[in-house]
């Protein structure tokens, strides 16, 4: 459909893609609850999704990082079945059952904060499968405009937060996954205390 409607676009995104510059996460056809699915639609979001990806831009998706819950008992061995190397935490991790105790700070807004070197948690899917599960922070909402002005990034206010409680040695990534924003100047200096790499490289 991008293609039909704009070109120009089209042919930039798979151009940057190809580069390295950008990359897509997820990998299913489109943007579903896998848990509503019966199995072979689950099956054939992955198929045609991972297809579509490899065939426009040249590159796989190896990551899964997903705005909505999208998990159930086989997620992880679908994950593995379609090349996938890595998950991340999503944005209702209360649907996810945690198996061993792990270290934590009850901080956030989710109930929980977890600690620089216990990031990382073996996913495992019904059959026994296991992915790589990352326990990132996720900062992607959209910032809130008053009359053109930024008046709360998600960036800034993560900062804040962590000035708050005296960085507490989090986990080091911050995830942000925006959907065909502008990156200019002012965008790139409210970020200036990060360095920006693509999400499938930090977790490698």
């Amino acid at each position: 459909m991008l293609a039909e409607d704009d070109p120009v676009v089209f042919a930039e995104i798979c151009a940057l893609a190809q580069e390295g510059r950008i990359a897509f996460y997820n990998g299913t056809y489109s943007q579903p609850n896998l848990q509503t699915l019966g199995s072979e639609a689950n099956y054939r979001q992955f198929e045609f999704g991972m297809r579509v990806y490899r065939e426009m831009t040249g590159r796989p998706v190896v990551t899964y990082a997903h705005q909505e819950t999208s998990i159930h008992d086989q997620t992880p061995q679908l994950l593995r079945a379609f090349g996938l190397e890595y998950a991340v935490l999503p944005l209702l991790p209360s649907t996810l059952a945690w198996l061993d105790e792990g270290e934590m700070l009850l901080l956030d807004q989710f109930g929980h904060r977890f600690i620089h070197g216990h990031e990382f948690v073996s996913w495992h899917g019904l059959d026994g499968t296991t992915i790589l599960l990352y326990l990132v922070r996720s900062v992607d909402k959209t910032p809130v405009l008053v009359k053109d002005e930024v008046i709360q990034d998600p960036f800034e206010t993560f900062l804040t937060e962590q000035e708050i409680v005296g960085r507490l040695h989090e986990p080091p990534i911050v995830m942000s996954i925006p959907d065909l924003i502008e990156t200019d100047d002012e965008w790139l200096a409210r970020r200036q205390e990060f360095e920006l790499v693509l999400l499938d490289e930090a977790l490698a």
